[in-house]
């Protein structure tokens, strides 16, 4: 074999890391050109994305959220505060504090941004059958991790100009089925009533639905005045989400695409904690329970609602082990001040002869108590 036969091989342009490289250089050019019929510039875009998802954030804390120097965060407020987009103000008692809100102009401009994103969205999913879809996105997901991205930048990319707005955490492979299902079948958009009971008299705060699907429970809570965040392994299922919170003009929800059976909430950061129809293997429960209290603020509440065990072969998963009984919440969340703890029956509505069977947990964290 000669020099040259040994040094040759295949051409650089089917190099796989070759190919994703002009995938992504397309998209992002595709998108700064999007950006421009806006009169915006891809870290504009992020800029304004980070101030309407947390209005009255400061500008340190909006250098963090796009993962850059407060300075650059600096000079794109100034240009959009410039065009009427922003507007700052100061805290109470600190003028060194500057705080920020996107205008009307700002919103509405946002709203368009979205739809620009959406359309994005669907434009690629016309390229792909679903199942490809989820494919690559299992497969990205695995490069990702491979390469050590989401160790190193979990929260967002630098001046993010992706067309999704999602964070991302570790996904499985349950995903591919959960994201056929959301996009084939039509589901649910009603609030579990026993929810809507209890957290109706509760002043809202922030609030994490761990498996949220689609948004059902996160739905009515934003319209309540809460600030949610979604958390689920379906990016189909999230993206449903934003989508109706946007045509309910609601603020736009925090989304995590993840893995629950690897995902941590971060500890104590929310007033209300929502486990609703989520049956994962008895030994993932542990983990999953000791995350979802750990979540709860000292005075917040933690809702889980699921199949009993005594639904077997009328609702939830075949396999008993993955249902629930009293005993079985009881002993999960023994950290937590227990204020309901019921069974719950309810016809099915072909009328069958049996009910199916649920289970309510609803509790509270204790505050500290003074020394």
């Amino acid at each position: 074999m000669s020099s040259r036969e040994r040094a040759s091989g295949a051409p650089l342009e089917q190099d796989l890391g070759f190919r994703l490289s002009r995938i992504s250089r397309t998209l992002r050019r595709q998108w700064r050109d999007e950006l421009a019929d806006l009169d915006l510039a891809p870290p504009e875009a992020a800029t304004l994305r980070a101030i309407v998802e947390h209005p009255g954030c400061a500008l340190r804390a909006l250098a963090r959220l796009l993962a850059t120097d407060p300075m650059s965060a600096k000079r794109c407020v100034d240009g959009l505060e410039r065009r009427g987009l922003v507007a700052s103000g100061h805290r109470a008692g600190d003028r060194r504090s500057r705080t920020l809100r996107a205008s009307d102009a700002g919103l509405a401009l946002f709203a368009t941004l979205n739809e620009r994103l959406r359309e994005r969205e669907r434009h690629l999913a016309r390229l792909l059958a679903p199942n490809r879809r989820s494919a690559l996105e299992l497969a990205l997901a695995d490069l990702e991790r491979g390469l050590d991205i989401e160790a190193a930048n979990n929260e967002r990319e630098p001046m993010n100009e992706s067309p999704t707005n999602h964070q991302h955490h570790s996904t499985t492979d349950a995903a591919a089925m959960w994201n056929e299902r959301f996009a084939r079948d039509g589901w649910a958009k009603e609030p579990d009533e026993e929810l809507v009971e209890l957290a109706s008299p509760l002043a809202p705060g922030d609030a994490i639905d761990l498996g949220c699907g689609t948004g059902r429970n996160a739905l009515w809570l934003a319209r309540h005045g809460w600030r949610v965040t979604g958390v689920d392994g379906s990016i189909v299922g999230l993206d449903e989400l934003r989508r109706d919170a946007l045509a309910l003009e609601l603020a736009s929800p925090t989304t995590i695409i993840a893995d629950l059976a690897a995902y941590e909430p971060p500890r104590e950061s929310f007033d209300l904690v929502v486990l609703a129809n989520i049956h994962v293997a008895p030994e993932q429960r542990p983990a999953l329970f000791a995350g979802a209290a750990g979540a709860v603020r000292p005075g917040g509440h933690l809702y889980v609602i699921g199949h009993h065990l005594d639904a077997l072969g009328l609702a939830g998963p075949p396999d008993p082990q993955r249902l629930y009984t009293e005993a079985v919440l009881e002993a999960g969340f023994s950290n937590l001040t227990i204020e309901r703890l019921e069974r719950l029956e309810r016809r099915l509505e072909d009328g069958g002869d049996h009910p199916v069977v649920d289970v309510l947990f609803w509790a509270t964290k204790p505050t500290a108590v003074a020394a």
